[in-house]
């Protein structure tokens, strides 16, 4: 019995070390984003009963390029993100992250040359 208890512990800890690890890497961070945006298109989408091949005919792209969209499964551009936004919220989204952006100040690098 306290074989099960120490092998249960020490699966917890390596468990919990992989996932320690996977959070310090980047592609942690962007897939976790990508996953949230492609939430946010689909409620969108669903809200307004739009369909994959209804965003595809309008967006001039193929129904499975949406799907990979939809899954995470694939690198898009921020022109395609504003495209979406304009054909299934009208801006929302993008309202949302220019918001979030603008709360940020960013400063503006000193232009004068040494």
């Amino acid at each position: 019995m306290p074989n099960k208890i120490v092998k249960e512990i020490e699966t917890s800890n390596f468990f919990a070390t992989m996932f320690a690890e996977a959070e310090d890497r980047d592609e942690f961070h962007v897939a976790g984003v990508k996953i949230e945006i492609a939430e946010q298109i689909y409620r969108m989408m669903e809200k307004r009963n739009i369909t994959q091949s209804d965003l595809a005919r309008k967006l001039g792209k193929n129904r499975a390029y949406i799907s990979k969209i939809l899954k995470g499964t694939t690198n898009f551009t921020v022109e395609t993100l504003v495209l979406i936004d304009k054909q299934t919220v009208n801006n929302d989204l993008i309202d949302t992250y220019t918001k979030h952006f603008s709360k940020t100040s960013f400063s503006r690098p000193d232009s004068t040359i040494i």
